[in-house]
């Protein structure tokens, strides 16, 4: 049987019928030309289609603050002075800076401060208008000017023993101070000469805002303290609420161990146990008082006895912060660590559970009326 067998021979003379176009280099800058056109094009549409988004969107905060400002009735000594206030001349530049709450509550406060608020009575009730109170959770609270009649706070005292802490509703809110009401307890003269005294609102469900607590004058009546205005850290974010205990426990300072050896070197071991307060207790993290200062980033490994006999409760937490709170006190702040998510979903259900109790309890207390007669 013959086999048919084909060979291609491929032939190189077919390279000299193609020609390759040549490029020159007018030909070369032409289409980098092009190509910079097509490029230039797109960023500007790109641009363009951004600030046509920025100014829609400008404008629609532009109306809906007109809205807010339209049952305000401002009249022009009013507006003159929003314009003082903003340091502008310029409608454009006084809206931006009624439509952000930051910078509007922190000109304000540095103005009546300096004295600069005599024709500024009229703000109290503008802020209800633009919708920046306690009451809007869209707002940031960074005054306690935003704080309305009814809302419940807490007062920390940093005594020489024990911490307290005091529960109590907003009474009354001025143009400089604003007045709580507290239970049936009061502040004693101790602790109104505390240095440390600490005011937390507790906004929502789980946040909690610190802001420093600035007697207004003599105190007369310790049911009912007068508190000058102030800001809140604007670097520091709203802690989840934490449920103060004031139980008495111990503690171990610990270093974070890269391997399980480490613990038997004599400079990571860890510290005997010493006796402290748990100042407060949140799913997030703890407060501990103490006798000496604690390093940050140091791990606490705390136990806490329970009310029914041989139990414990064991948490472990890190150090972030840690300040004097008097003679030889020292309160460490700590972030737990090695909870699982059914822990400190149970804690946080605890804790809130607590706090509106205590919240509840409060409210049902009345001061006594004086008997006719």
């Amino acid at each position: 049987m013959n086999d048919d067998r084909i060979v291609w021979i491929f032939d190189r003379t077919i390279f000299d019928q193609i020609e390759l176009p040549q490029f020159g280099w007018f030909e070369v800058l032409l289409l980098l030309g092009a190509i910079a056109f097509f490029t230039a094009y797109l960023a500007s549409v790109r641009y363009l289609e951004r600030r046509f988004d920025r100014n829609a969107k400008w404008n629609r905060k532009v109306a809906d603050l007109l809205r807010r400002l339209e049952p305000a009735q401002l009249d022009g000594a009013q507006m003159a002075a929003l314009h003082r206030l903003a340091g502008t001349r310029s409608q454009t530049r006084l809206y931006r800076f009624l439509s952000d709450p930051i910078a509007f509550e922190s000109r304000l406060h540095e103005a009546i401060e300096n004295g600069e608020g005599r024709d500024l009575g009229f703000v109290q009730e503008l802020r209800e208008h633009l919708g920046y109170g306690s009451n809007n959770f869209l707002a940031p609270l960074v005054s306690t000017r935003q704080l309305r009649t009814g809302n419940g706070l807490r007062i920390a005292a940093m005594g020489r023993n024990l911490p307290r802490h005091h529960y109590g509703t907003v009474e009354q809110v001025g143009h400089e101070s604003f007045t709580i009401r507290l239970g049936a307890e009061g502040l004693s003269p101790a602790e109104l000469a505390a240095p440390d005294l600490e005011l937390f609102f507790a906004r929502g469900r789980d946040l909690e805002y610190r802001f420093p607590l600035r007697l207004a004058g003599s105190i007369q009546d310790p049911h009912r303290i007068e508190v000058r205005h102030t800001l809140t850290v604007l670097d520091e974010r709203p802690r989840q609420i934490r449920l103060p205990l004031l139980v008495e426990a111990r503690y171990q300072v610990r270093s974070a161990h890269a391997h399980a050896a480490d613990a038997l070197d004599p400079d990571l071991a860890p510290s005997d146990a010493e006796d402290g307060v748990l100042f407060d207790l949140s799913d997030g993290g703890f407060a501990l008082v103490t006798r000496r200062e604690l390093e940050v980033g140091r791990y606490l490994h705390l136990t806490v006895p329970m009310k029914r006999r041989g139990r414990q409760l064991v948490l472990m937490g890190r150090v972030t912060a840690c300040r004097s709170v008097g003679p030889d006190r020292w309160m460490a702040h700590a972030v737990l660590r090695g909870l699982t998510r059914q822990q400190r979903h149970y804690l946080h259900e605890v804790v809130m559970h607590e706090q509106n109790r205590r919240f509840k309890t409060l409210a049902r207390i009345q001061l006594r009326r004086a008997k006719a007669g």
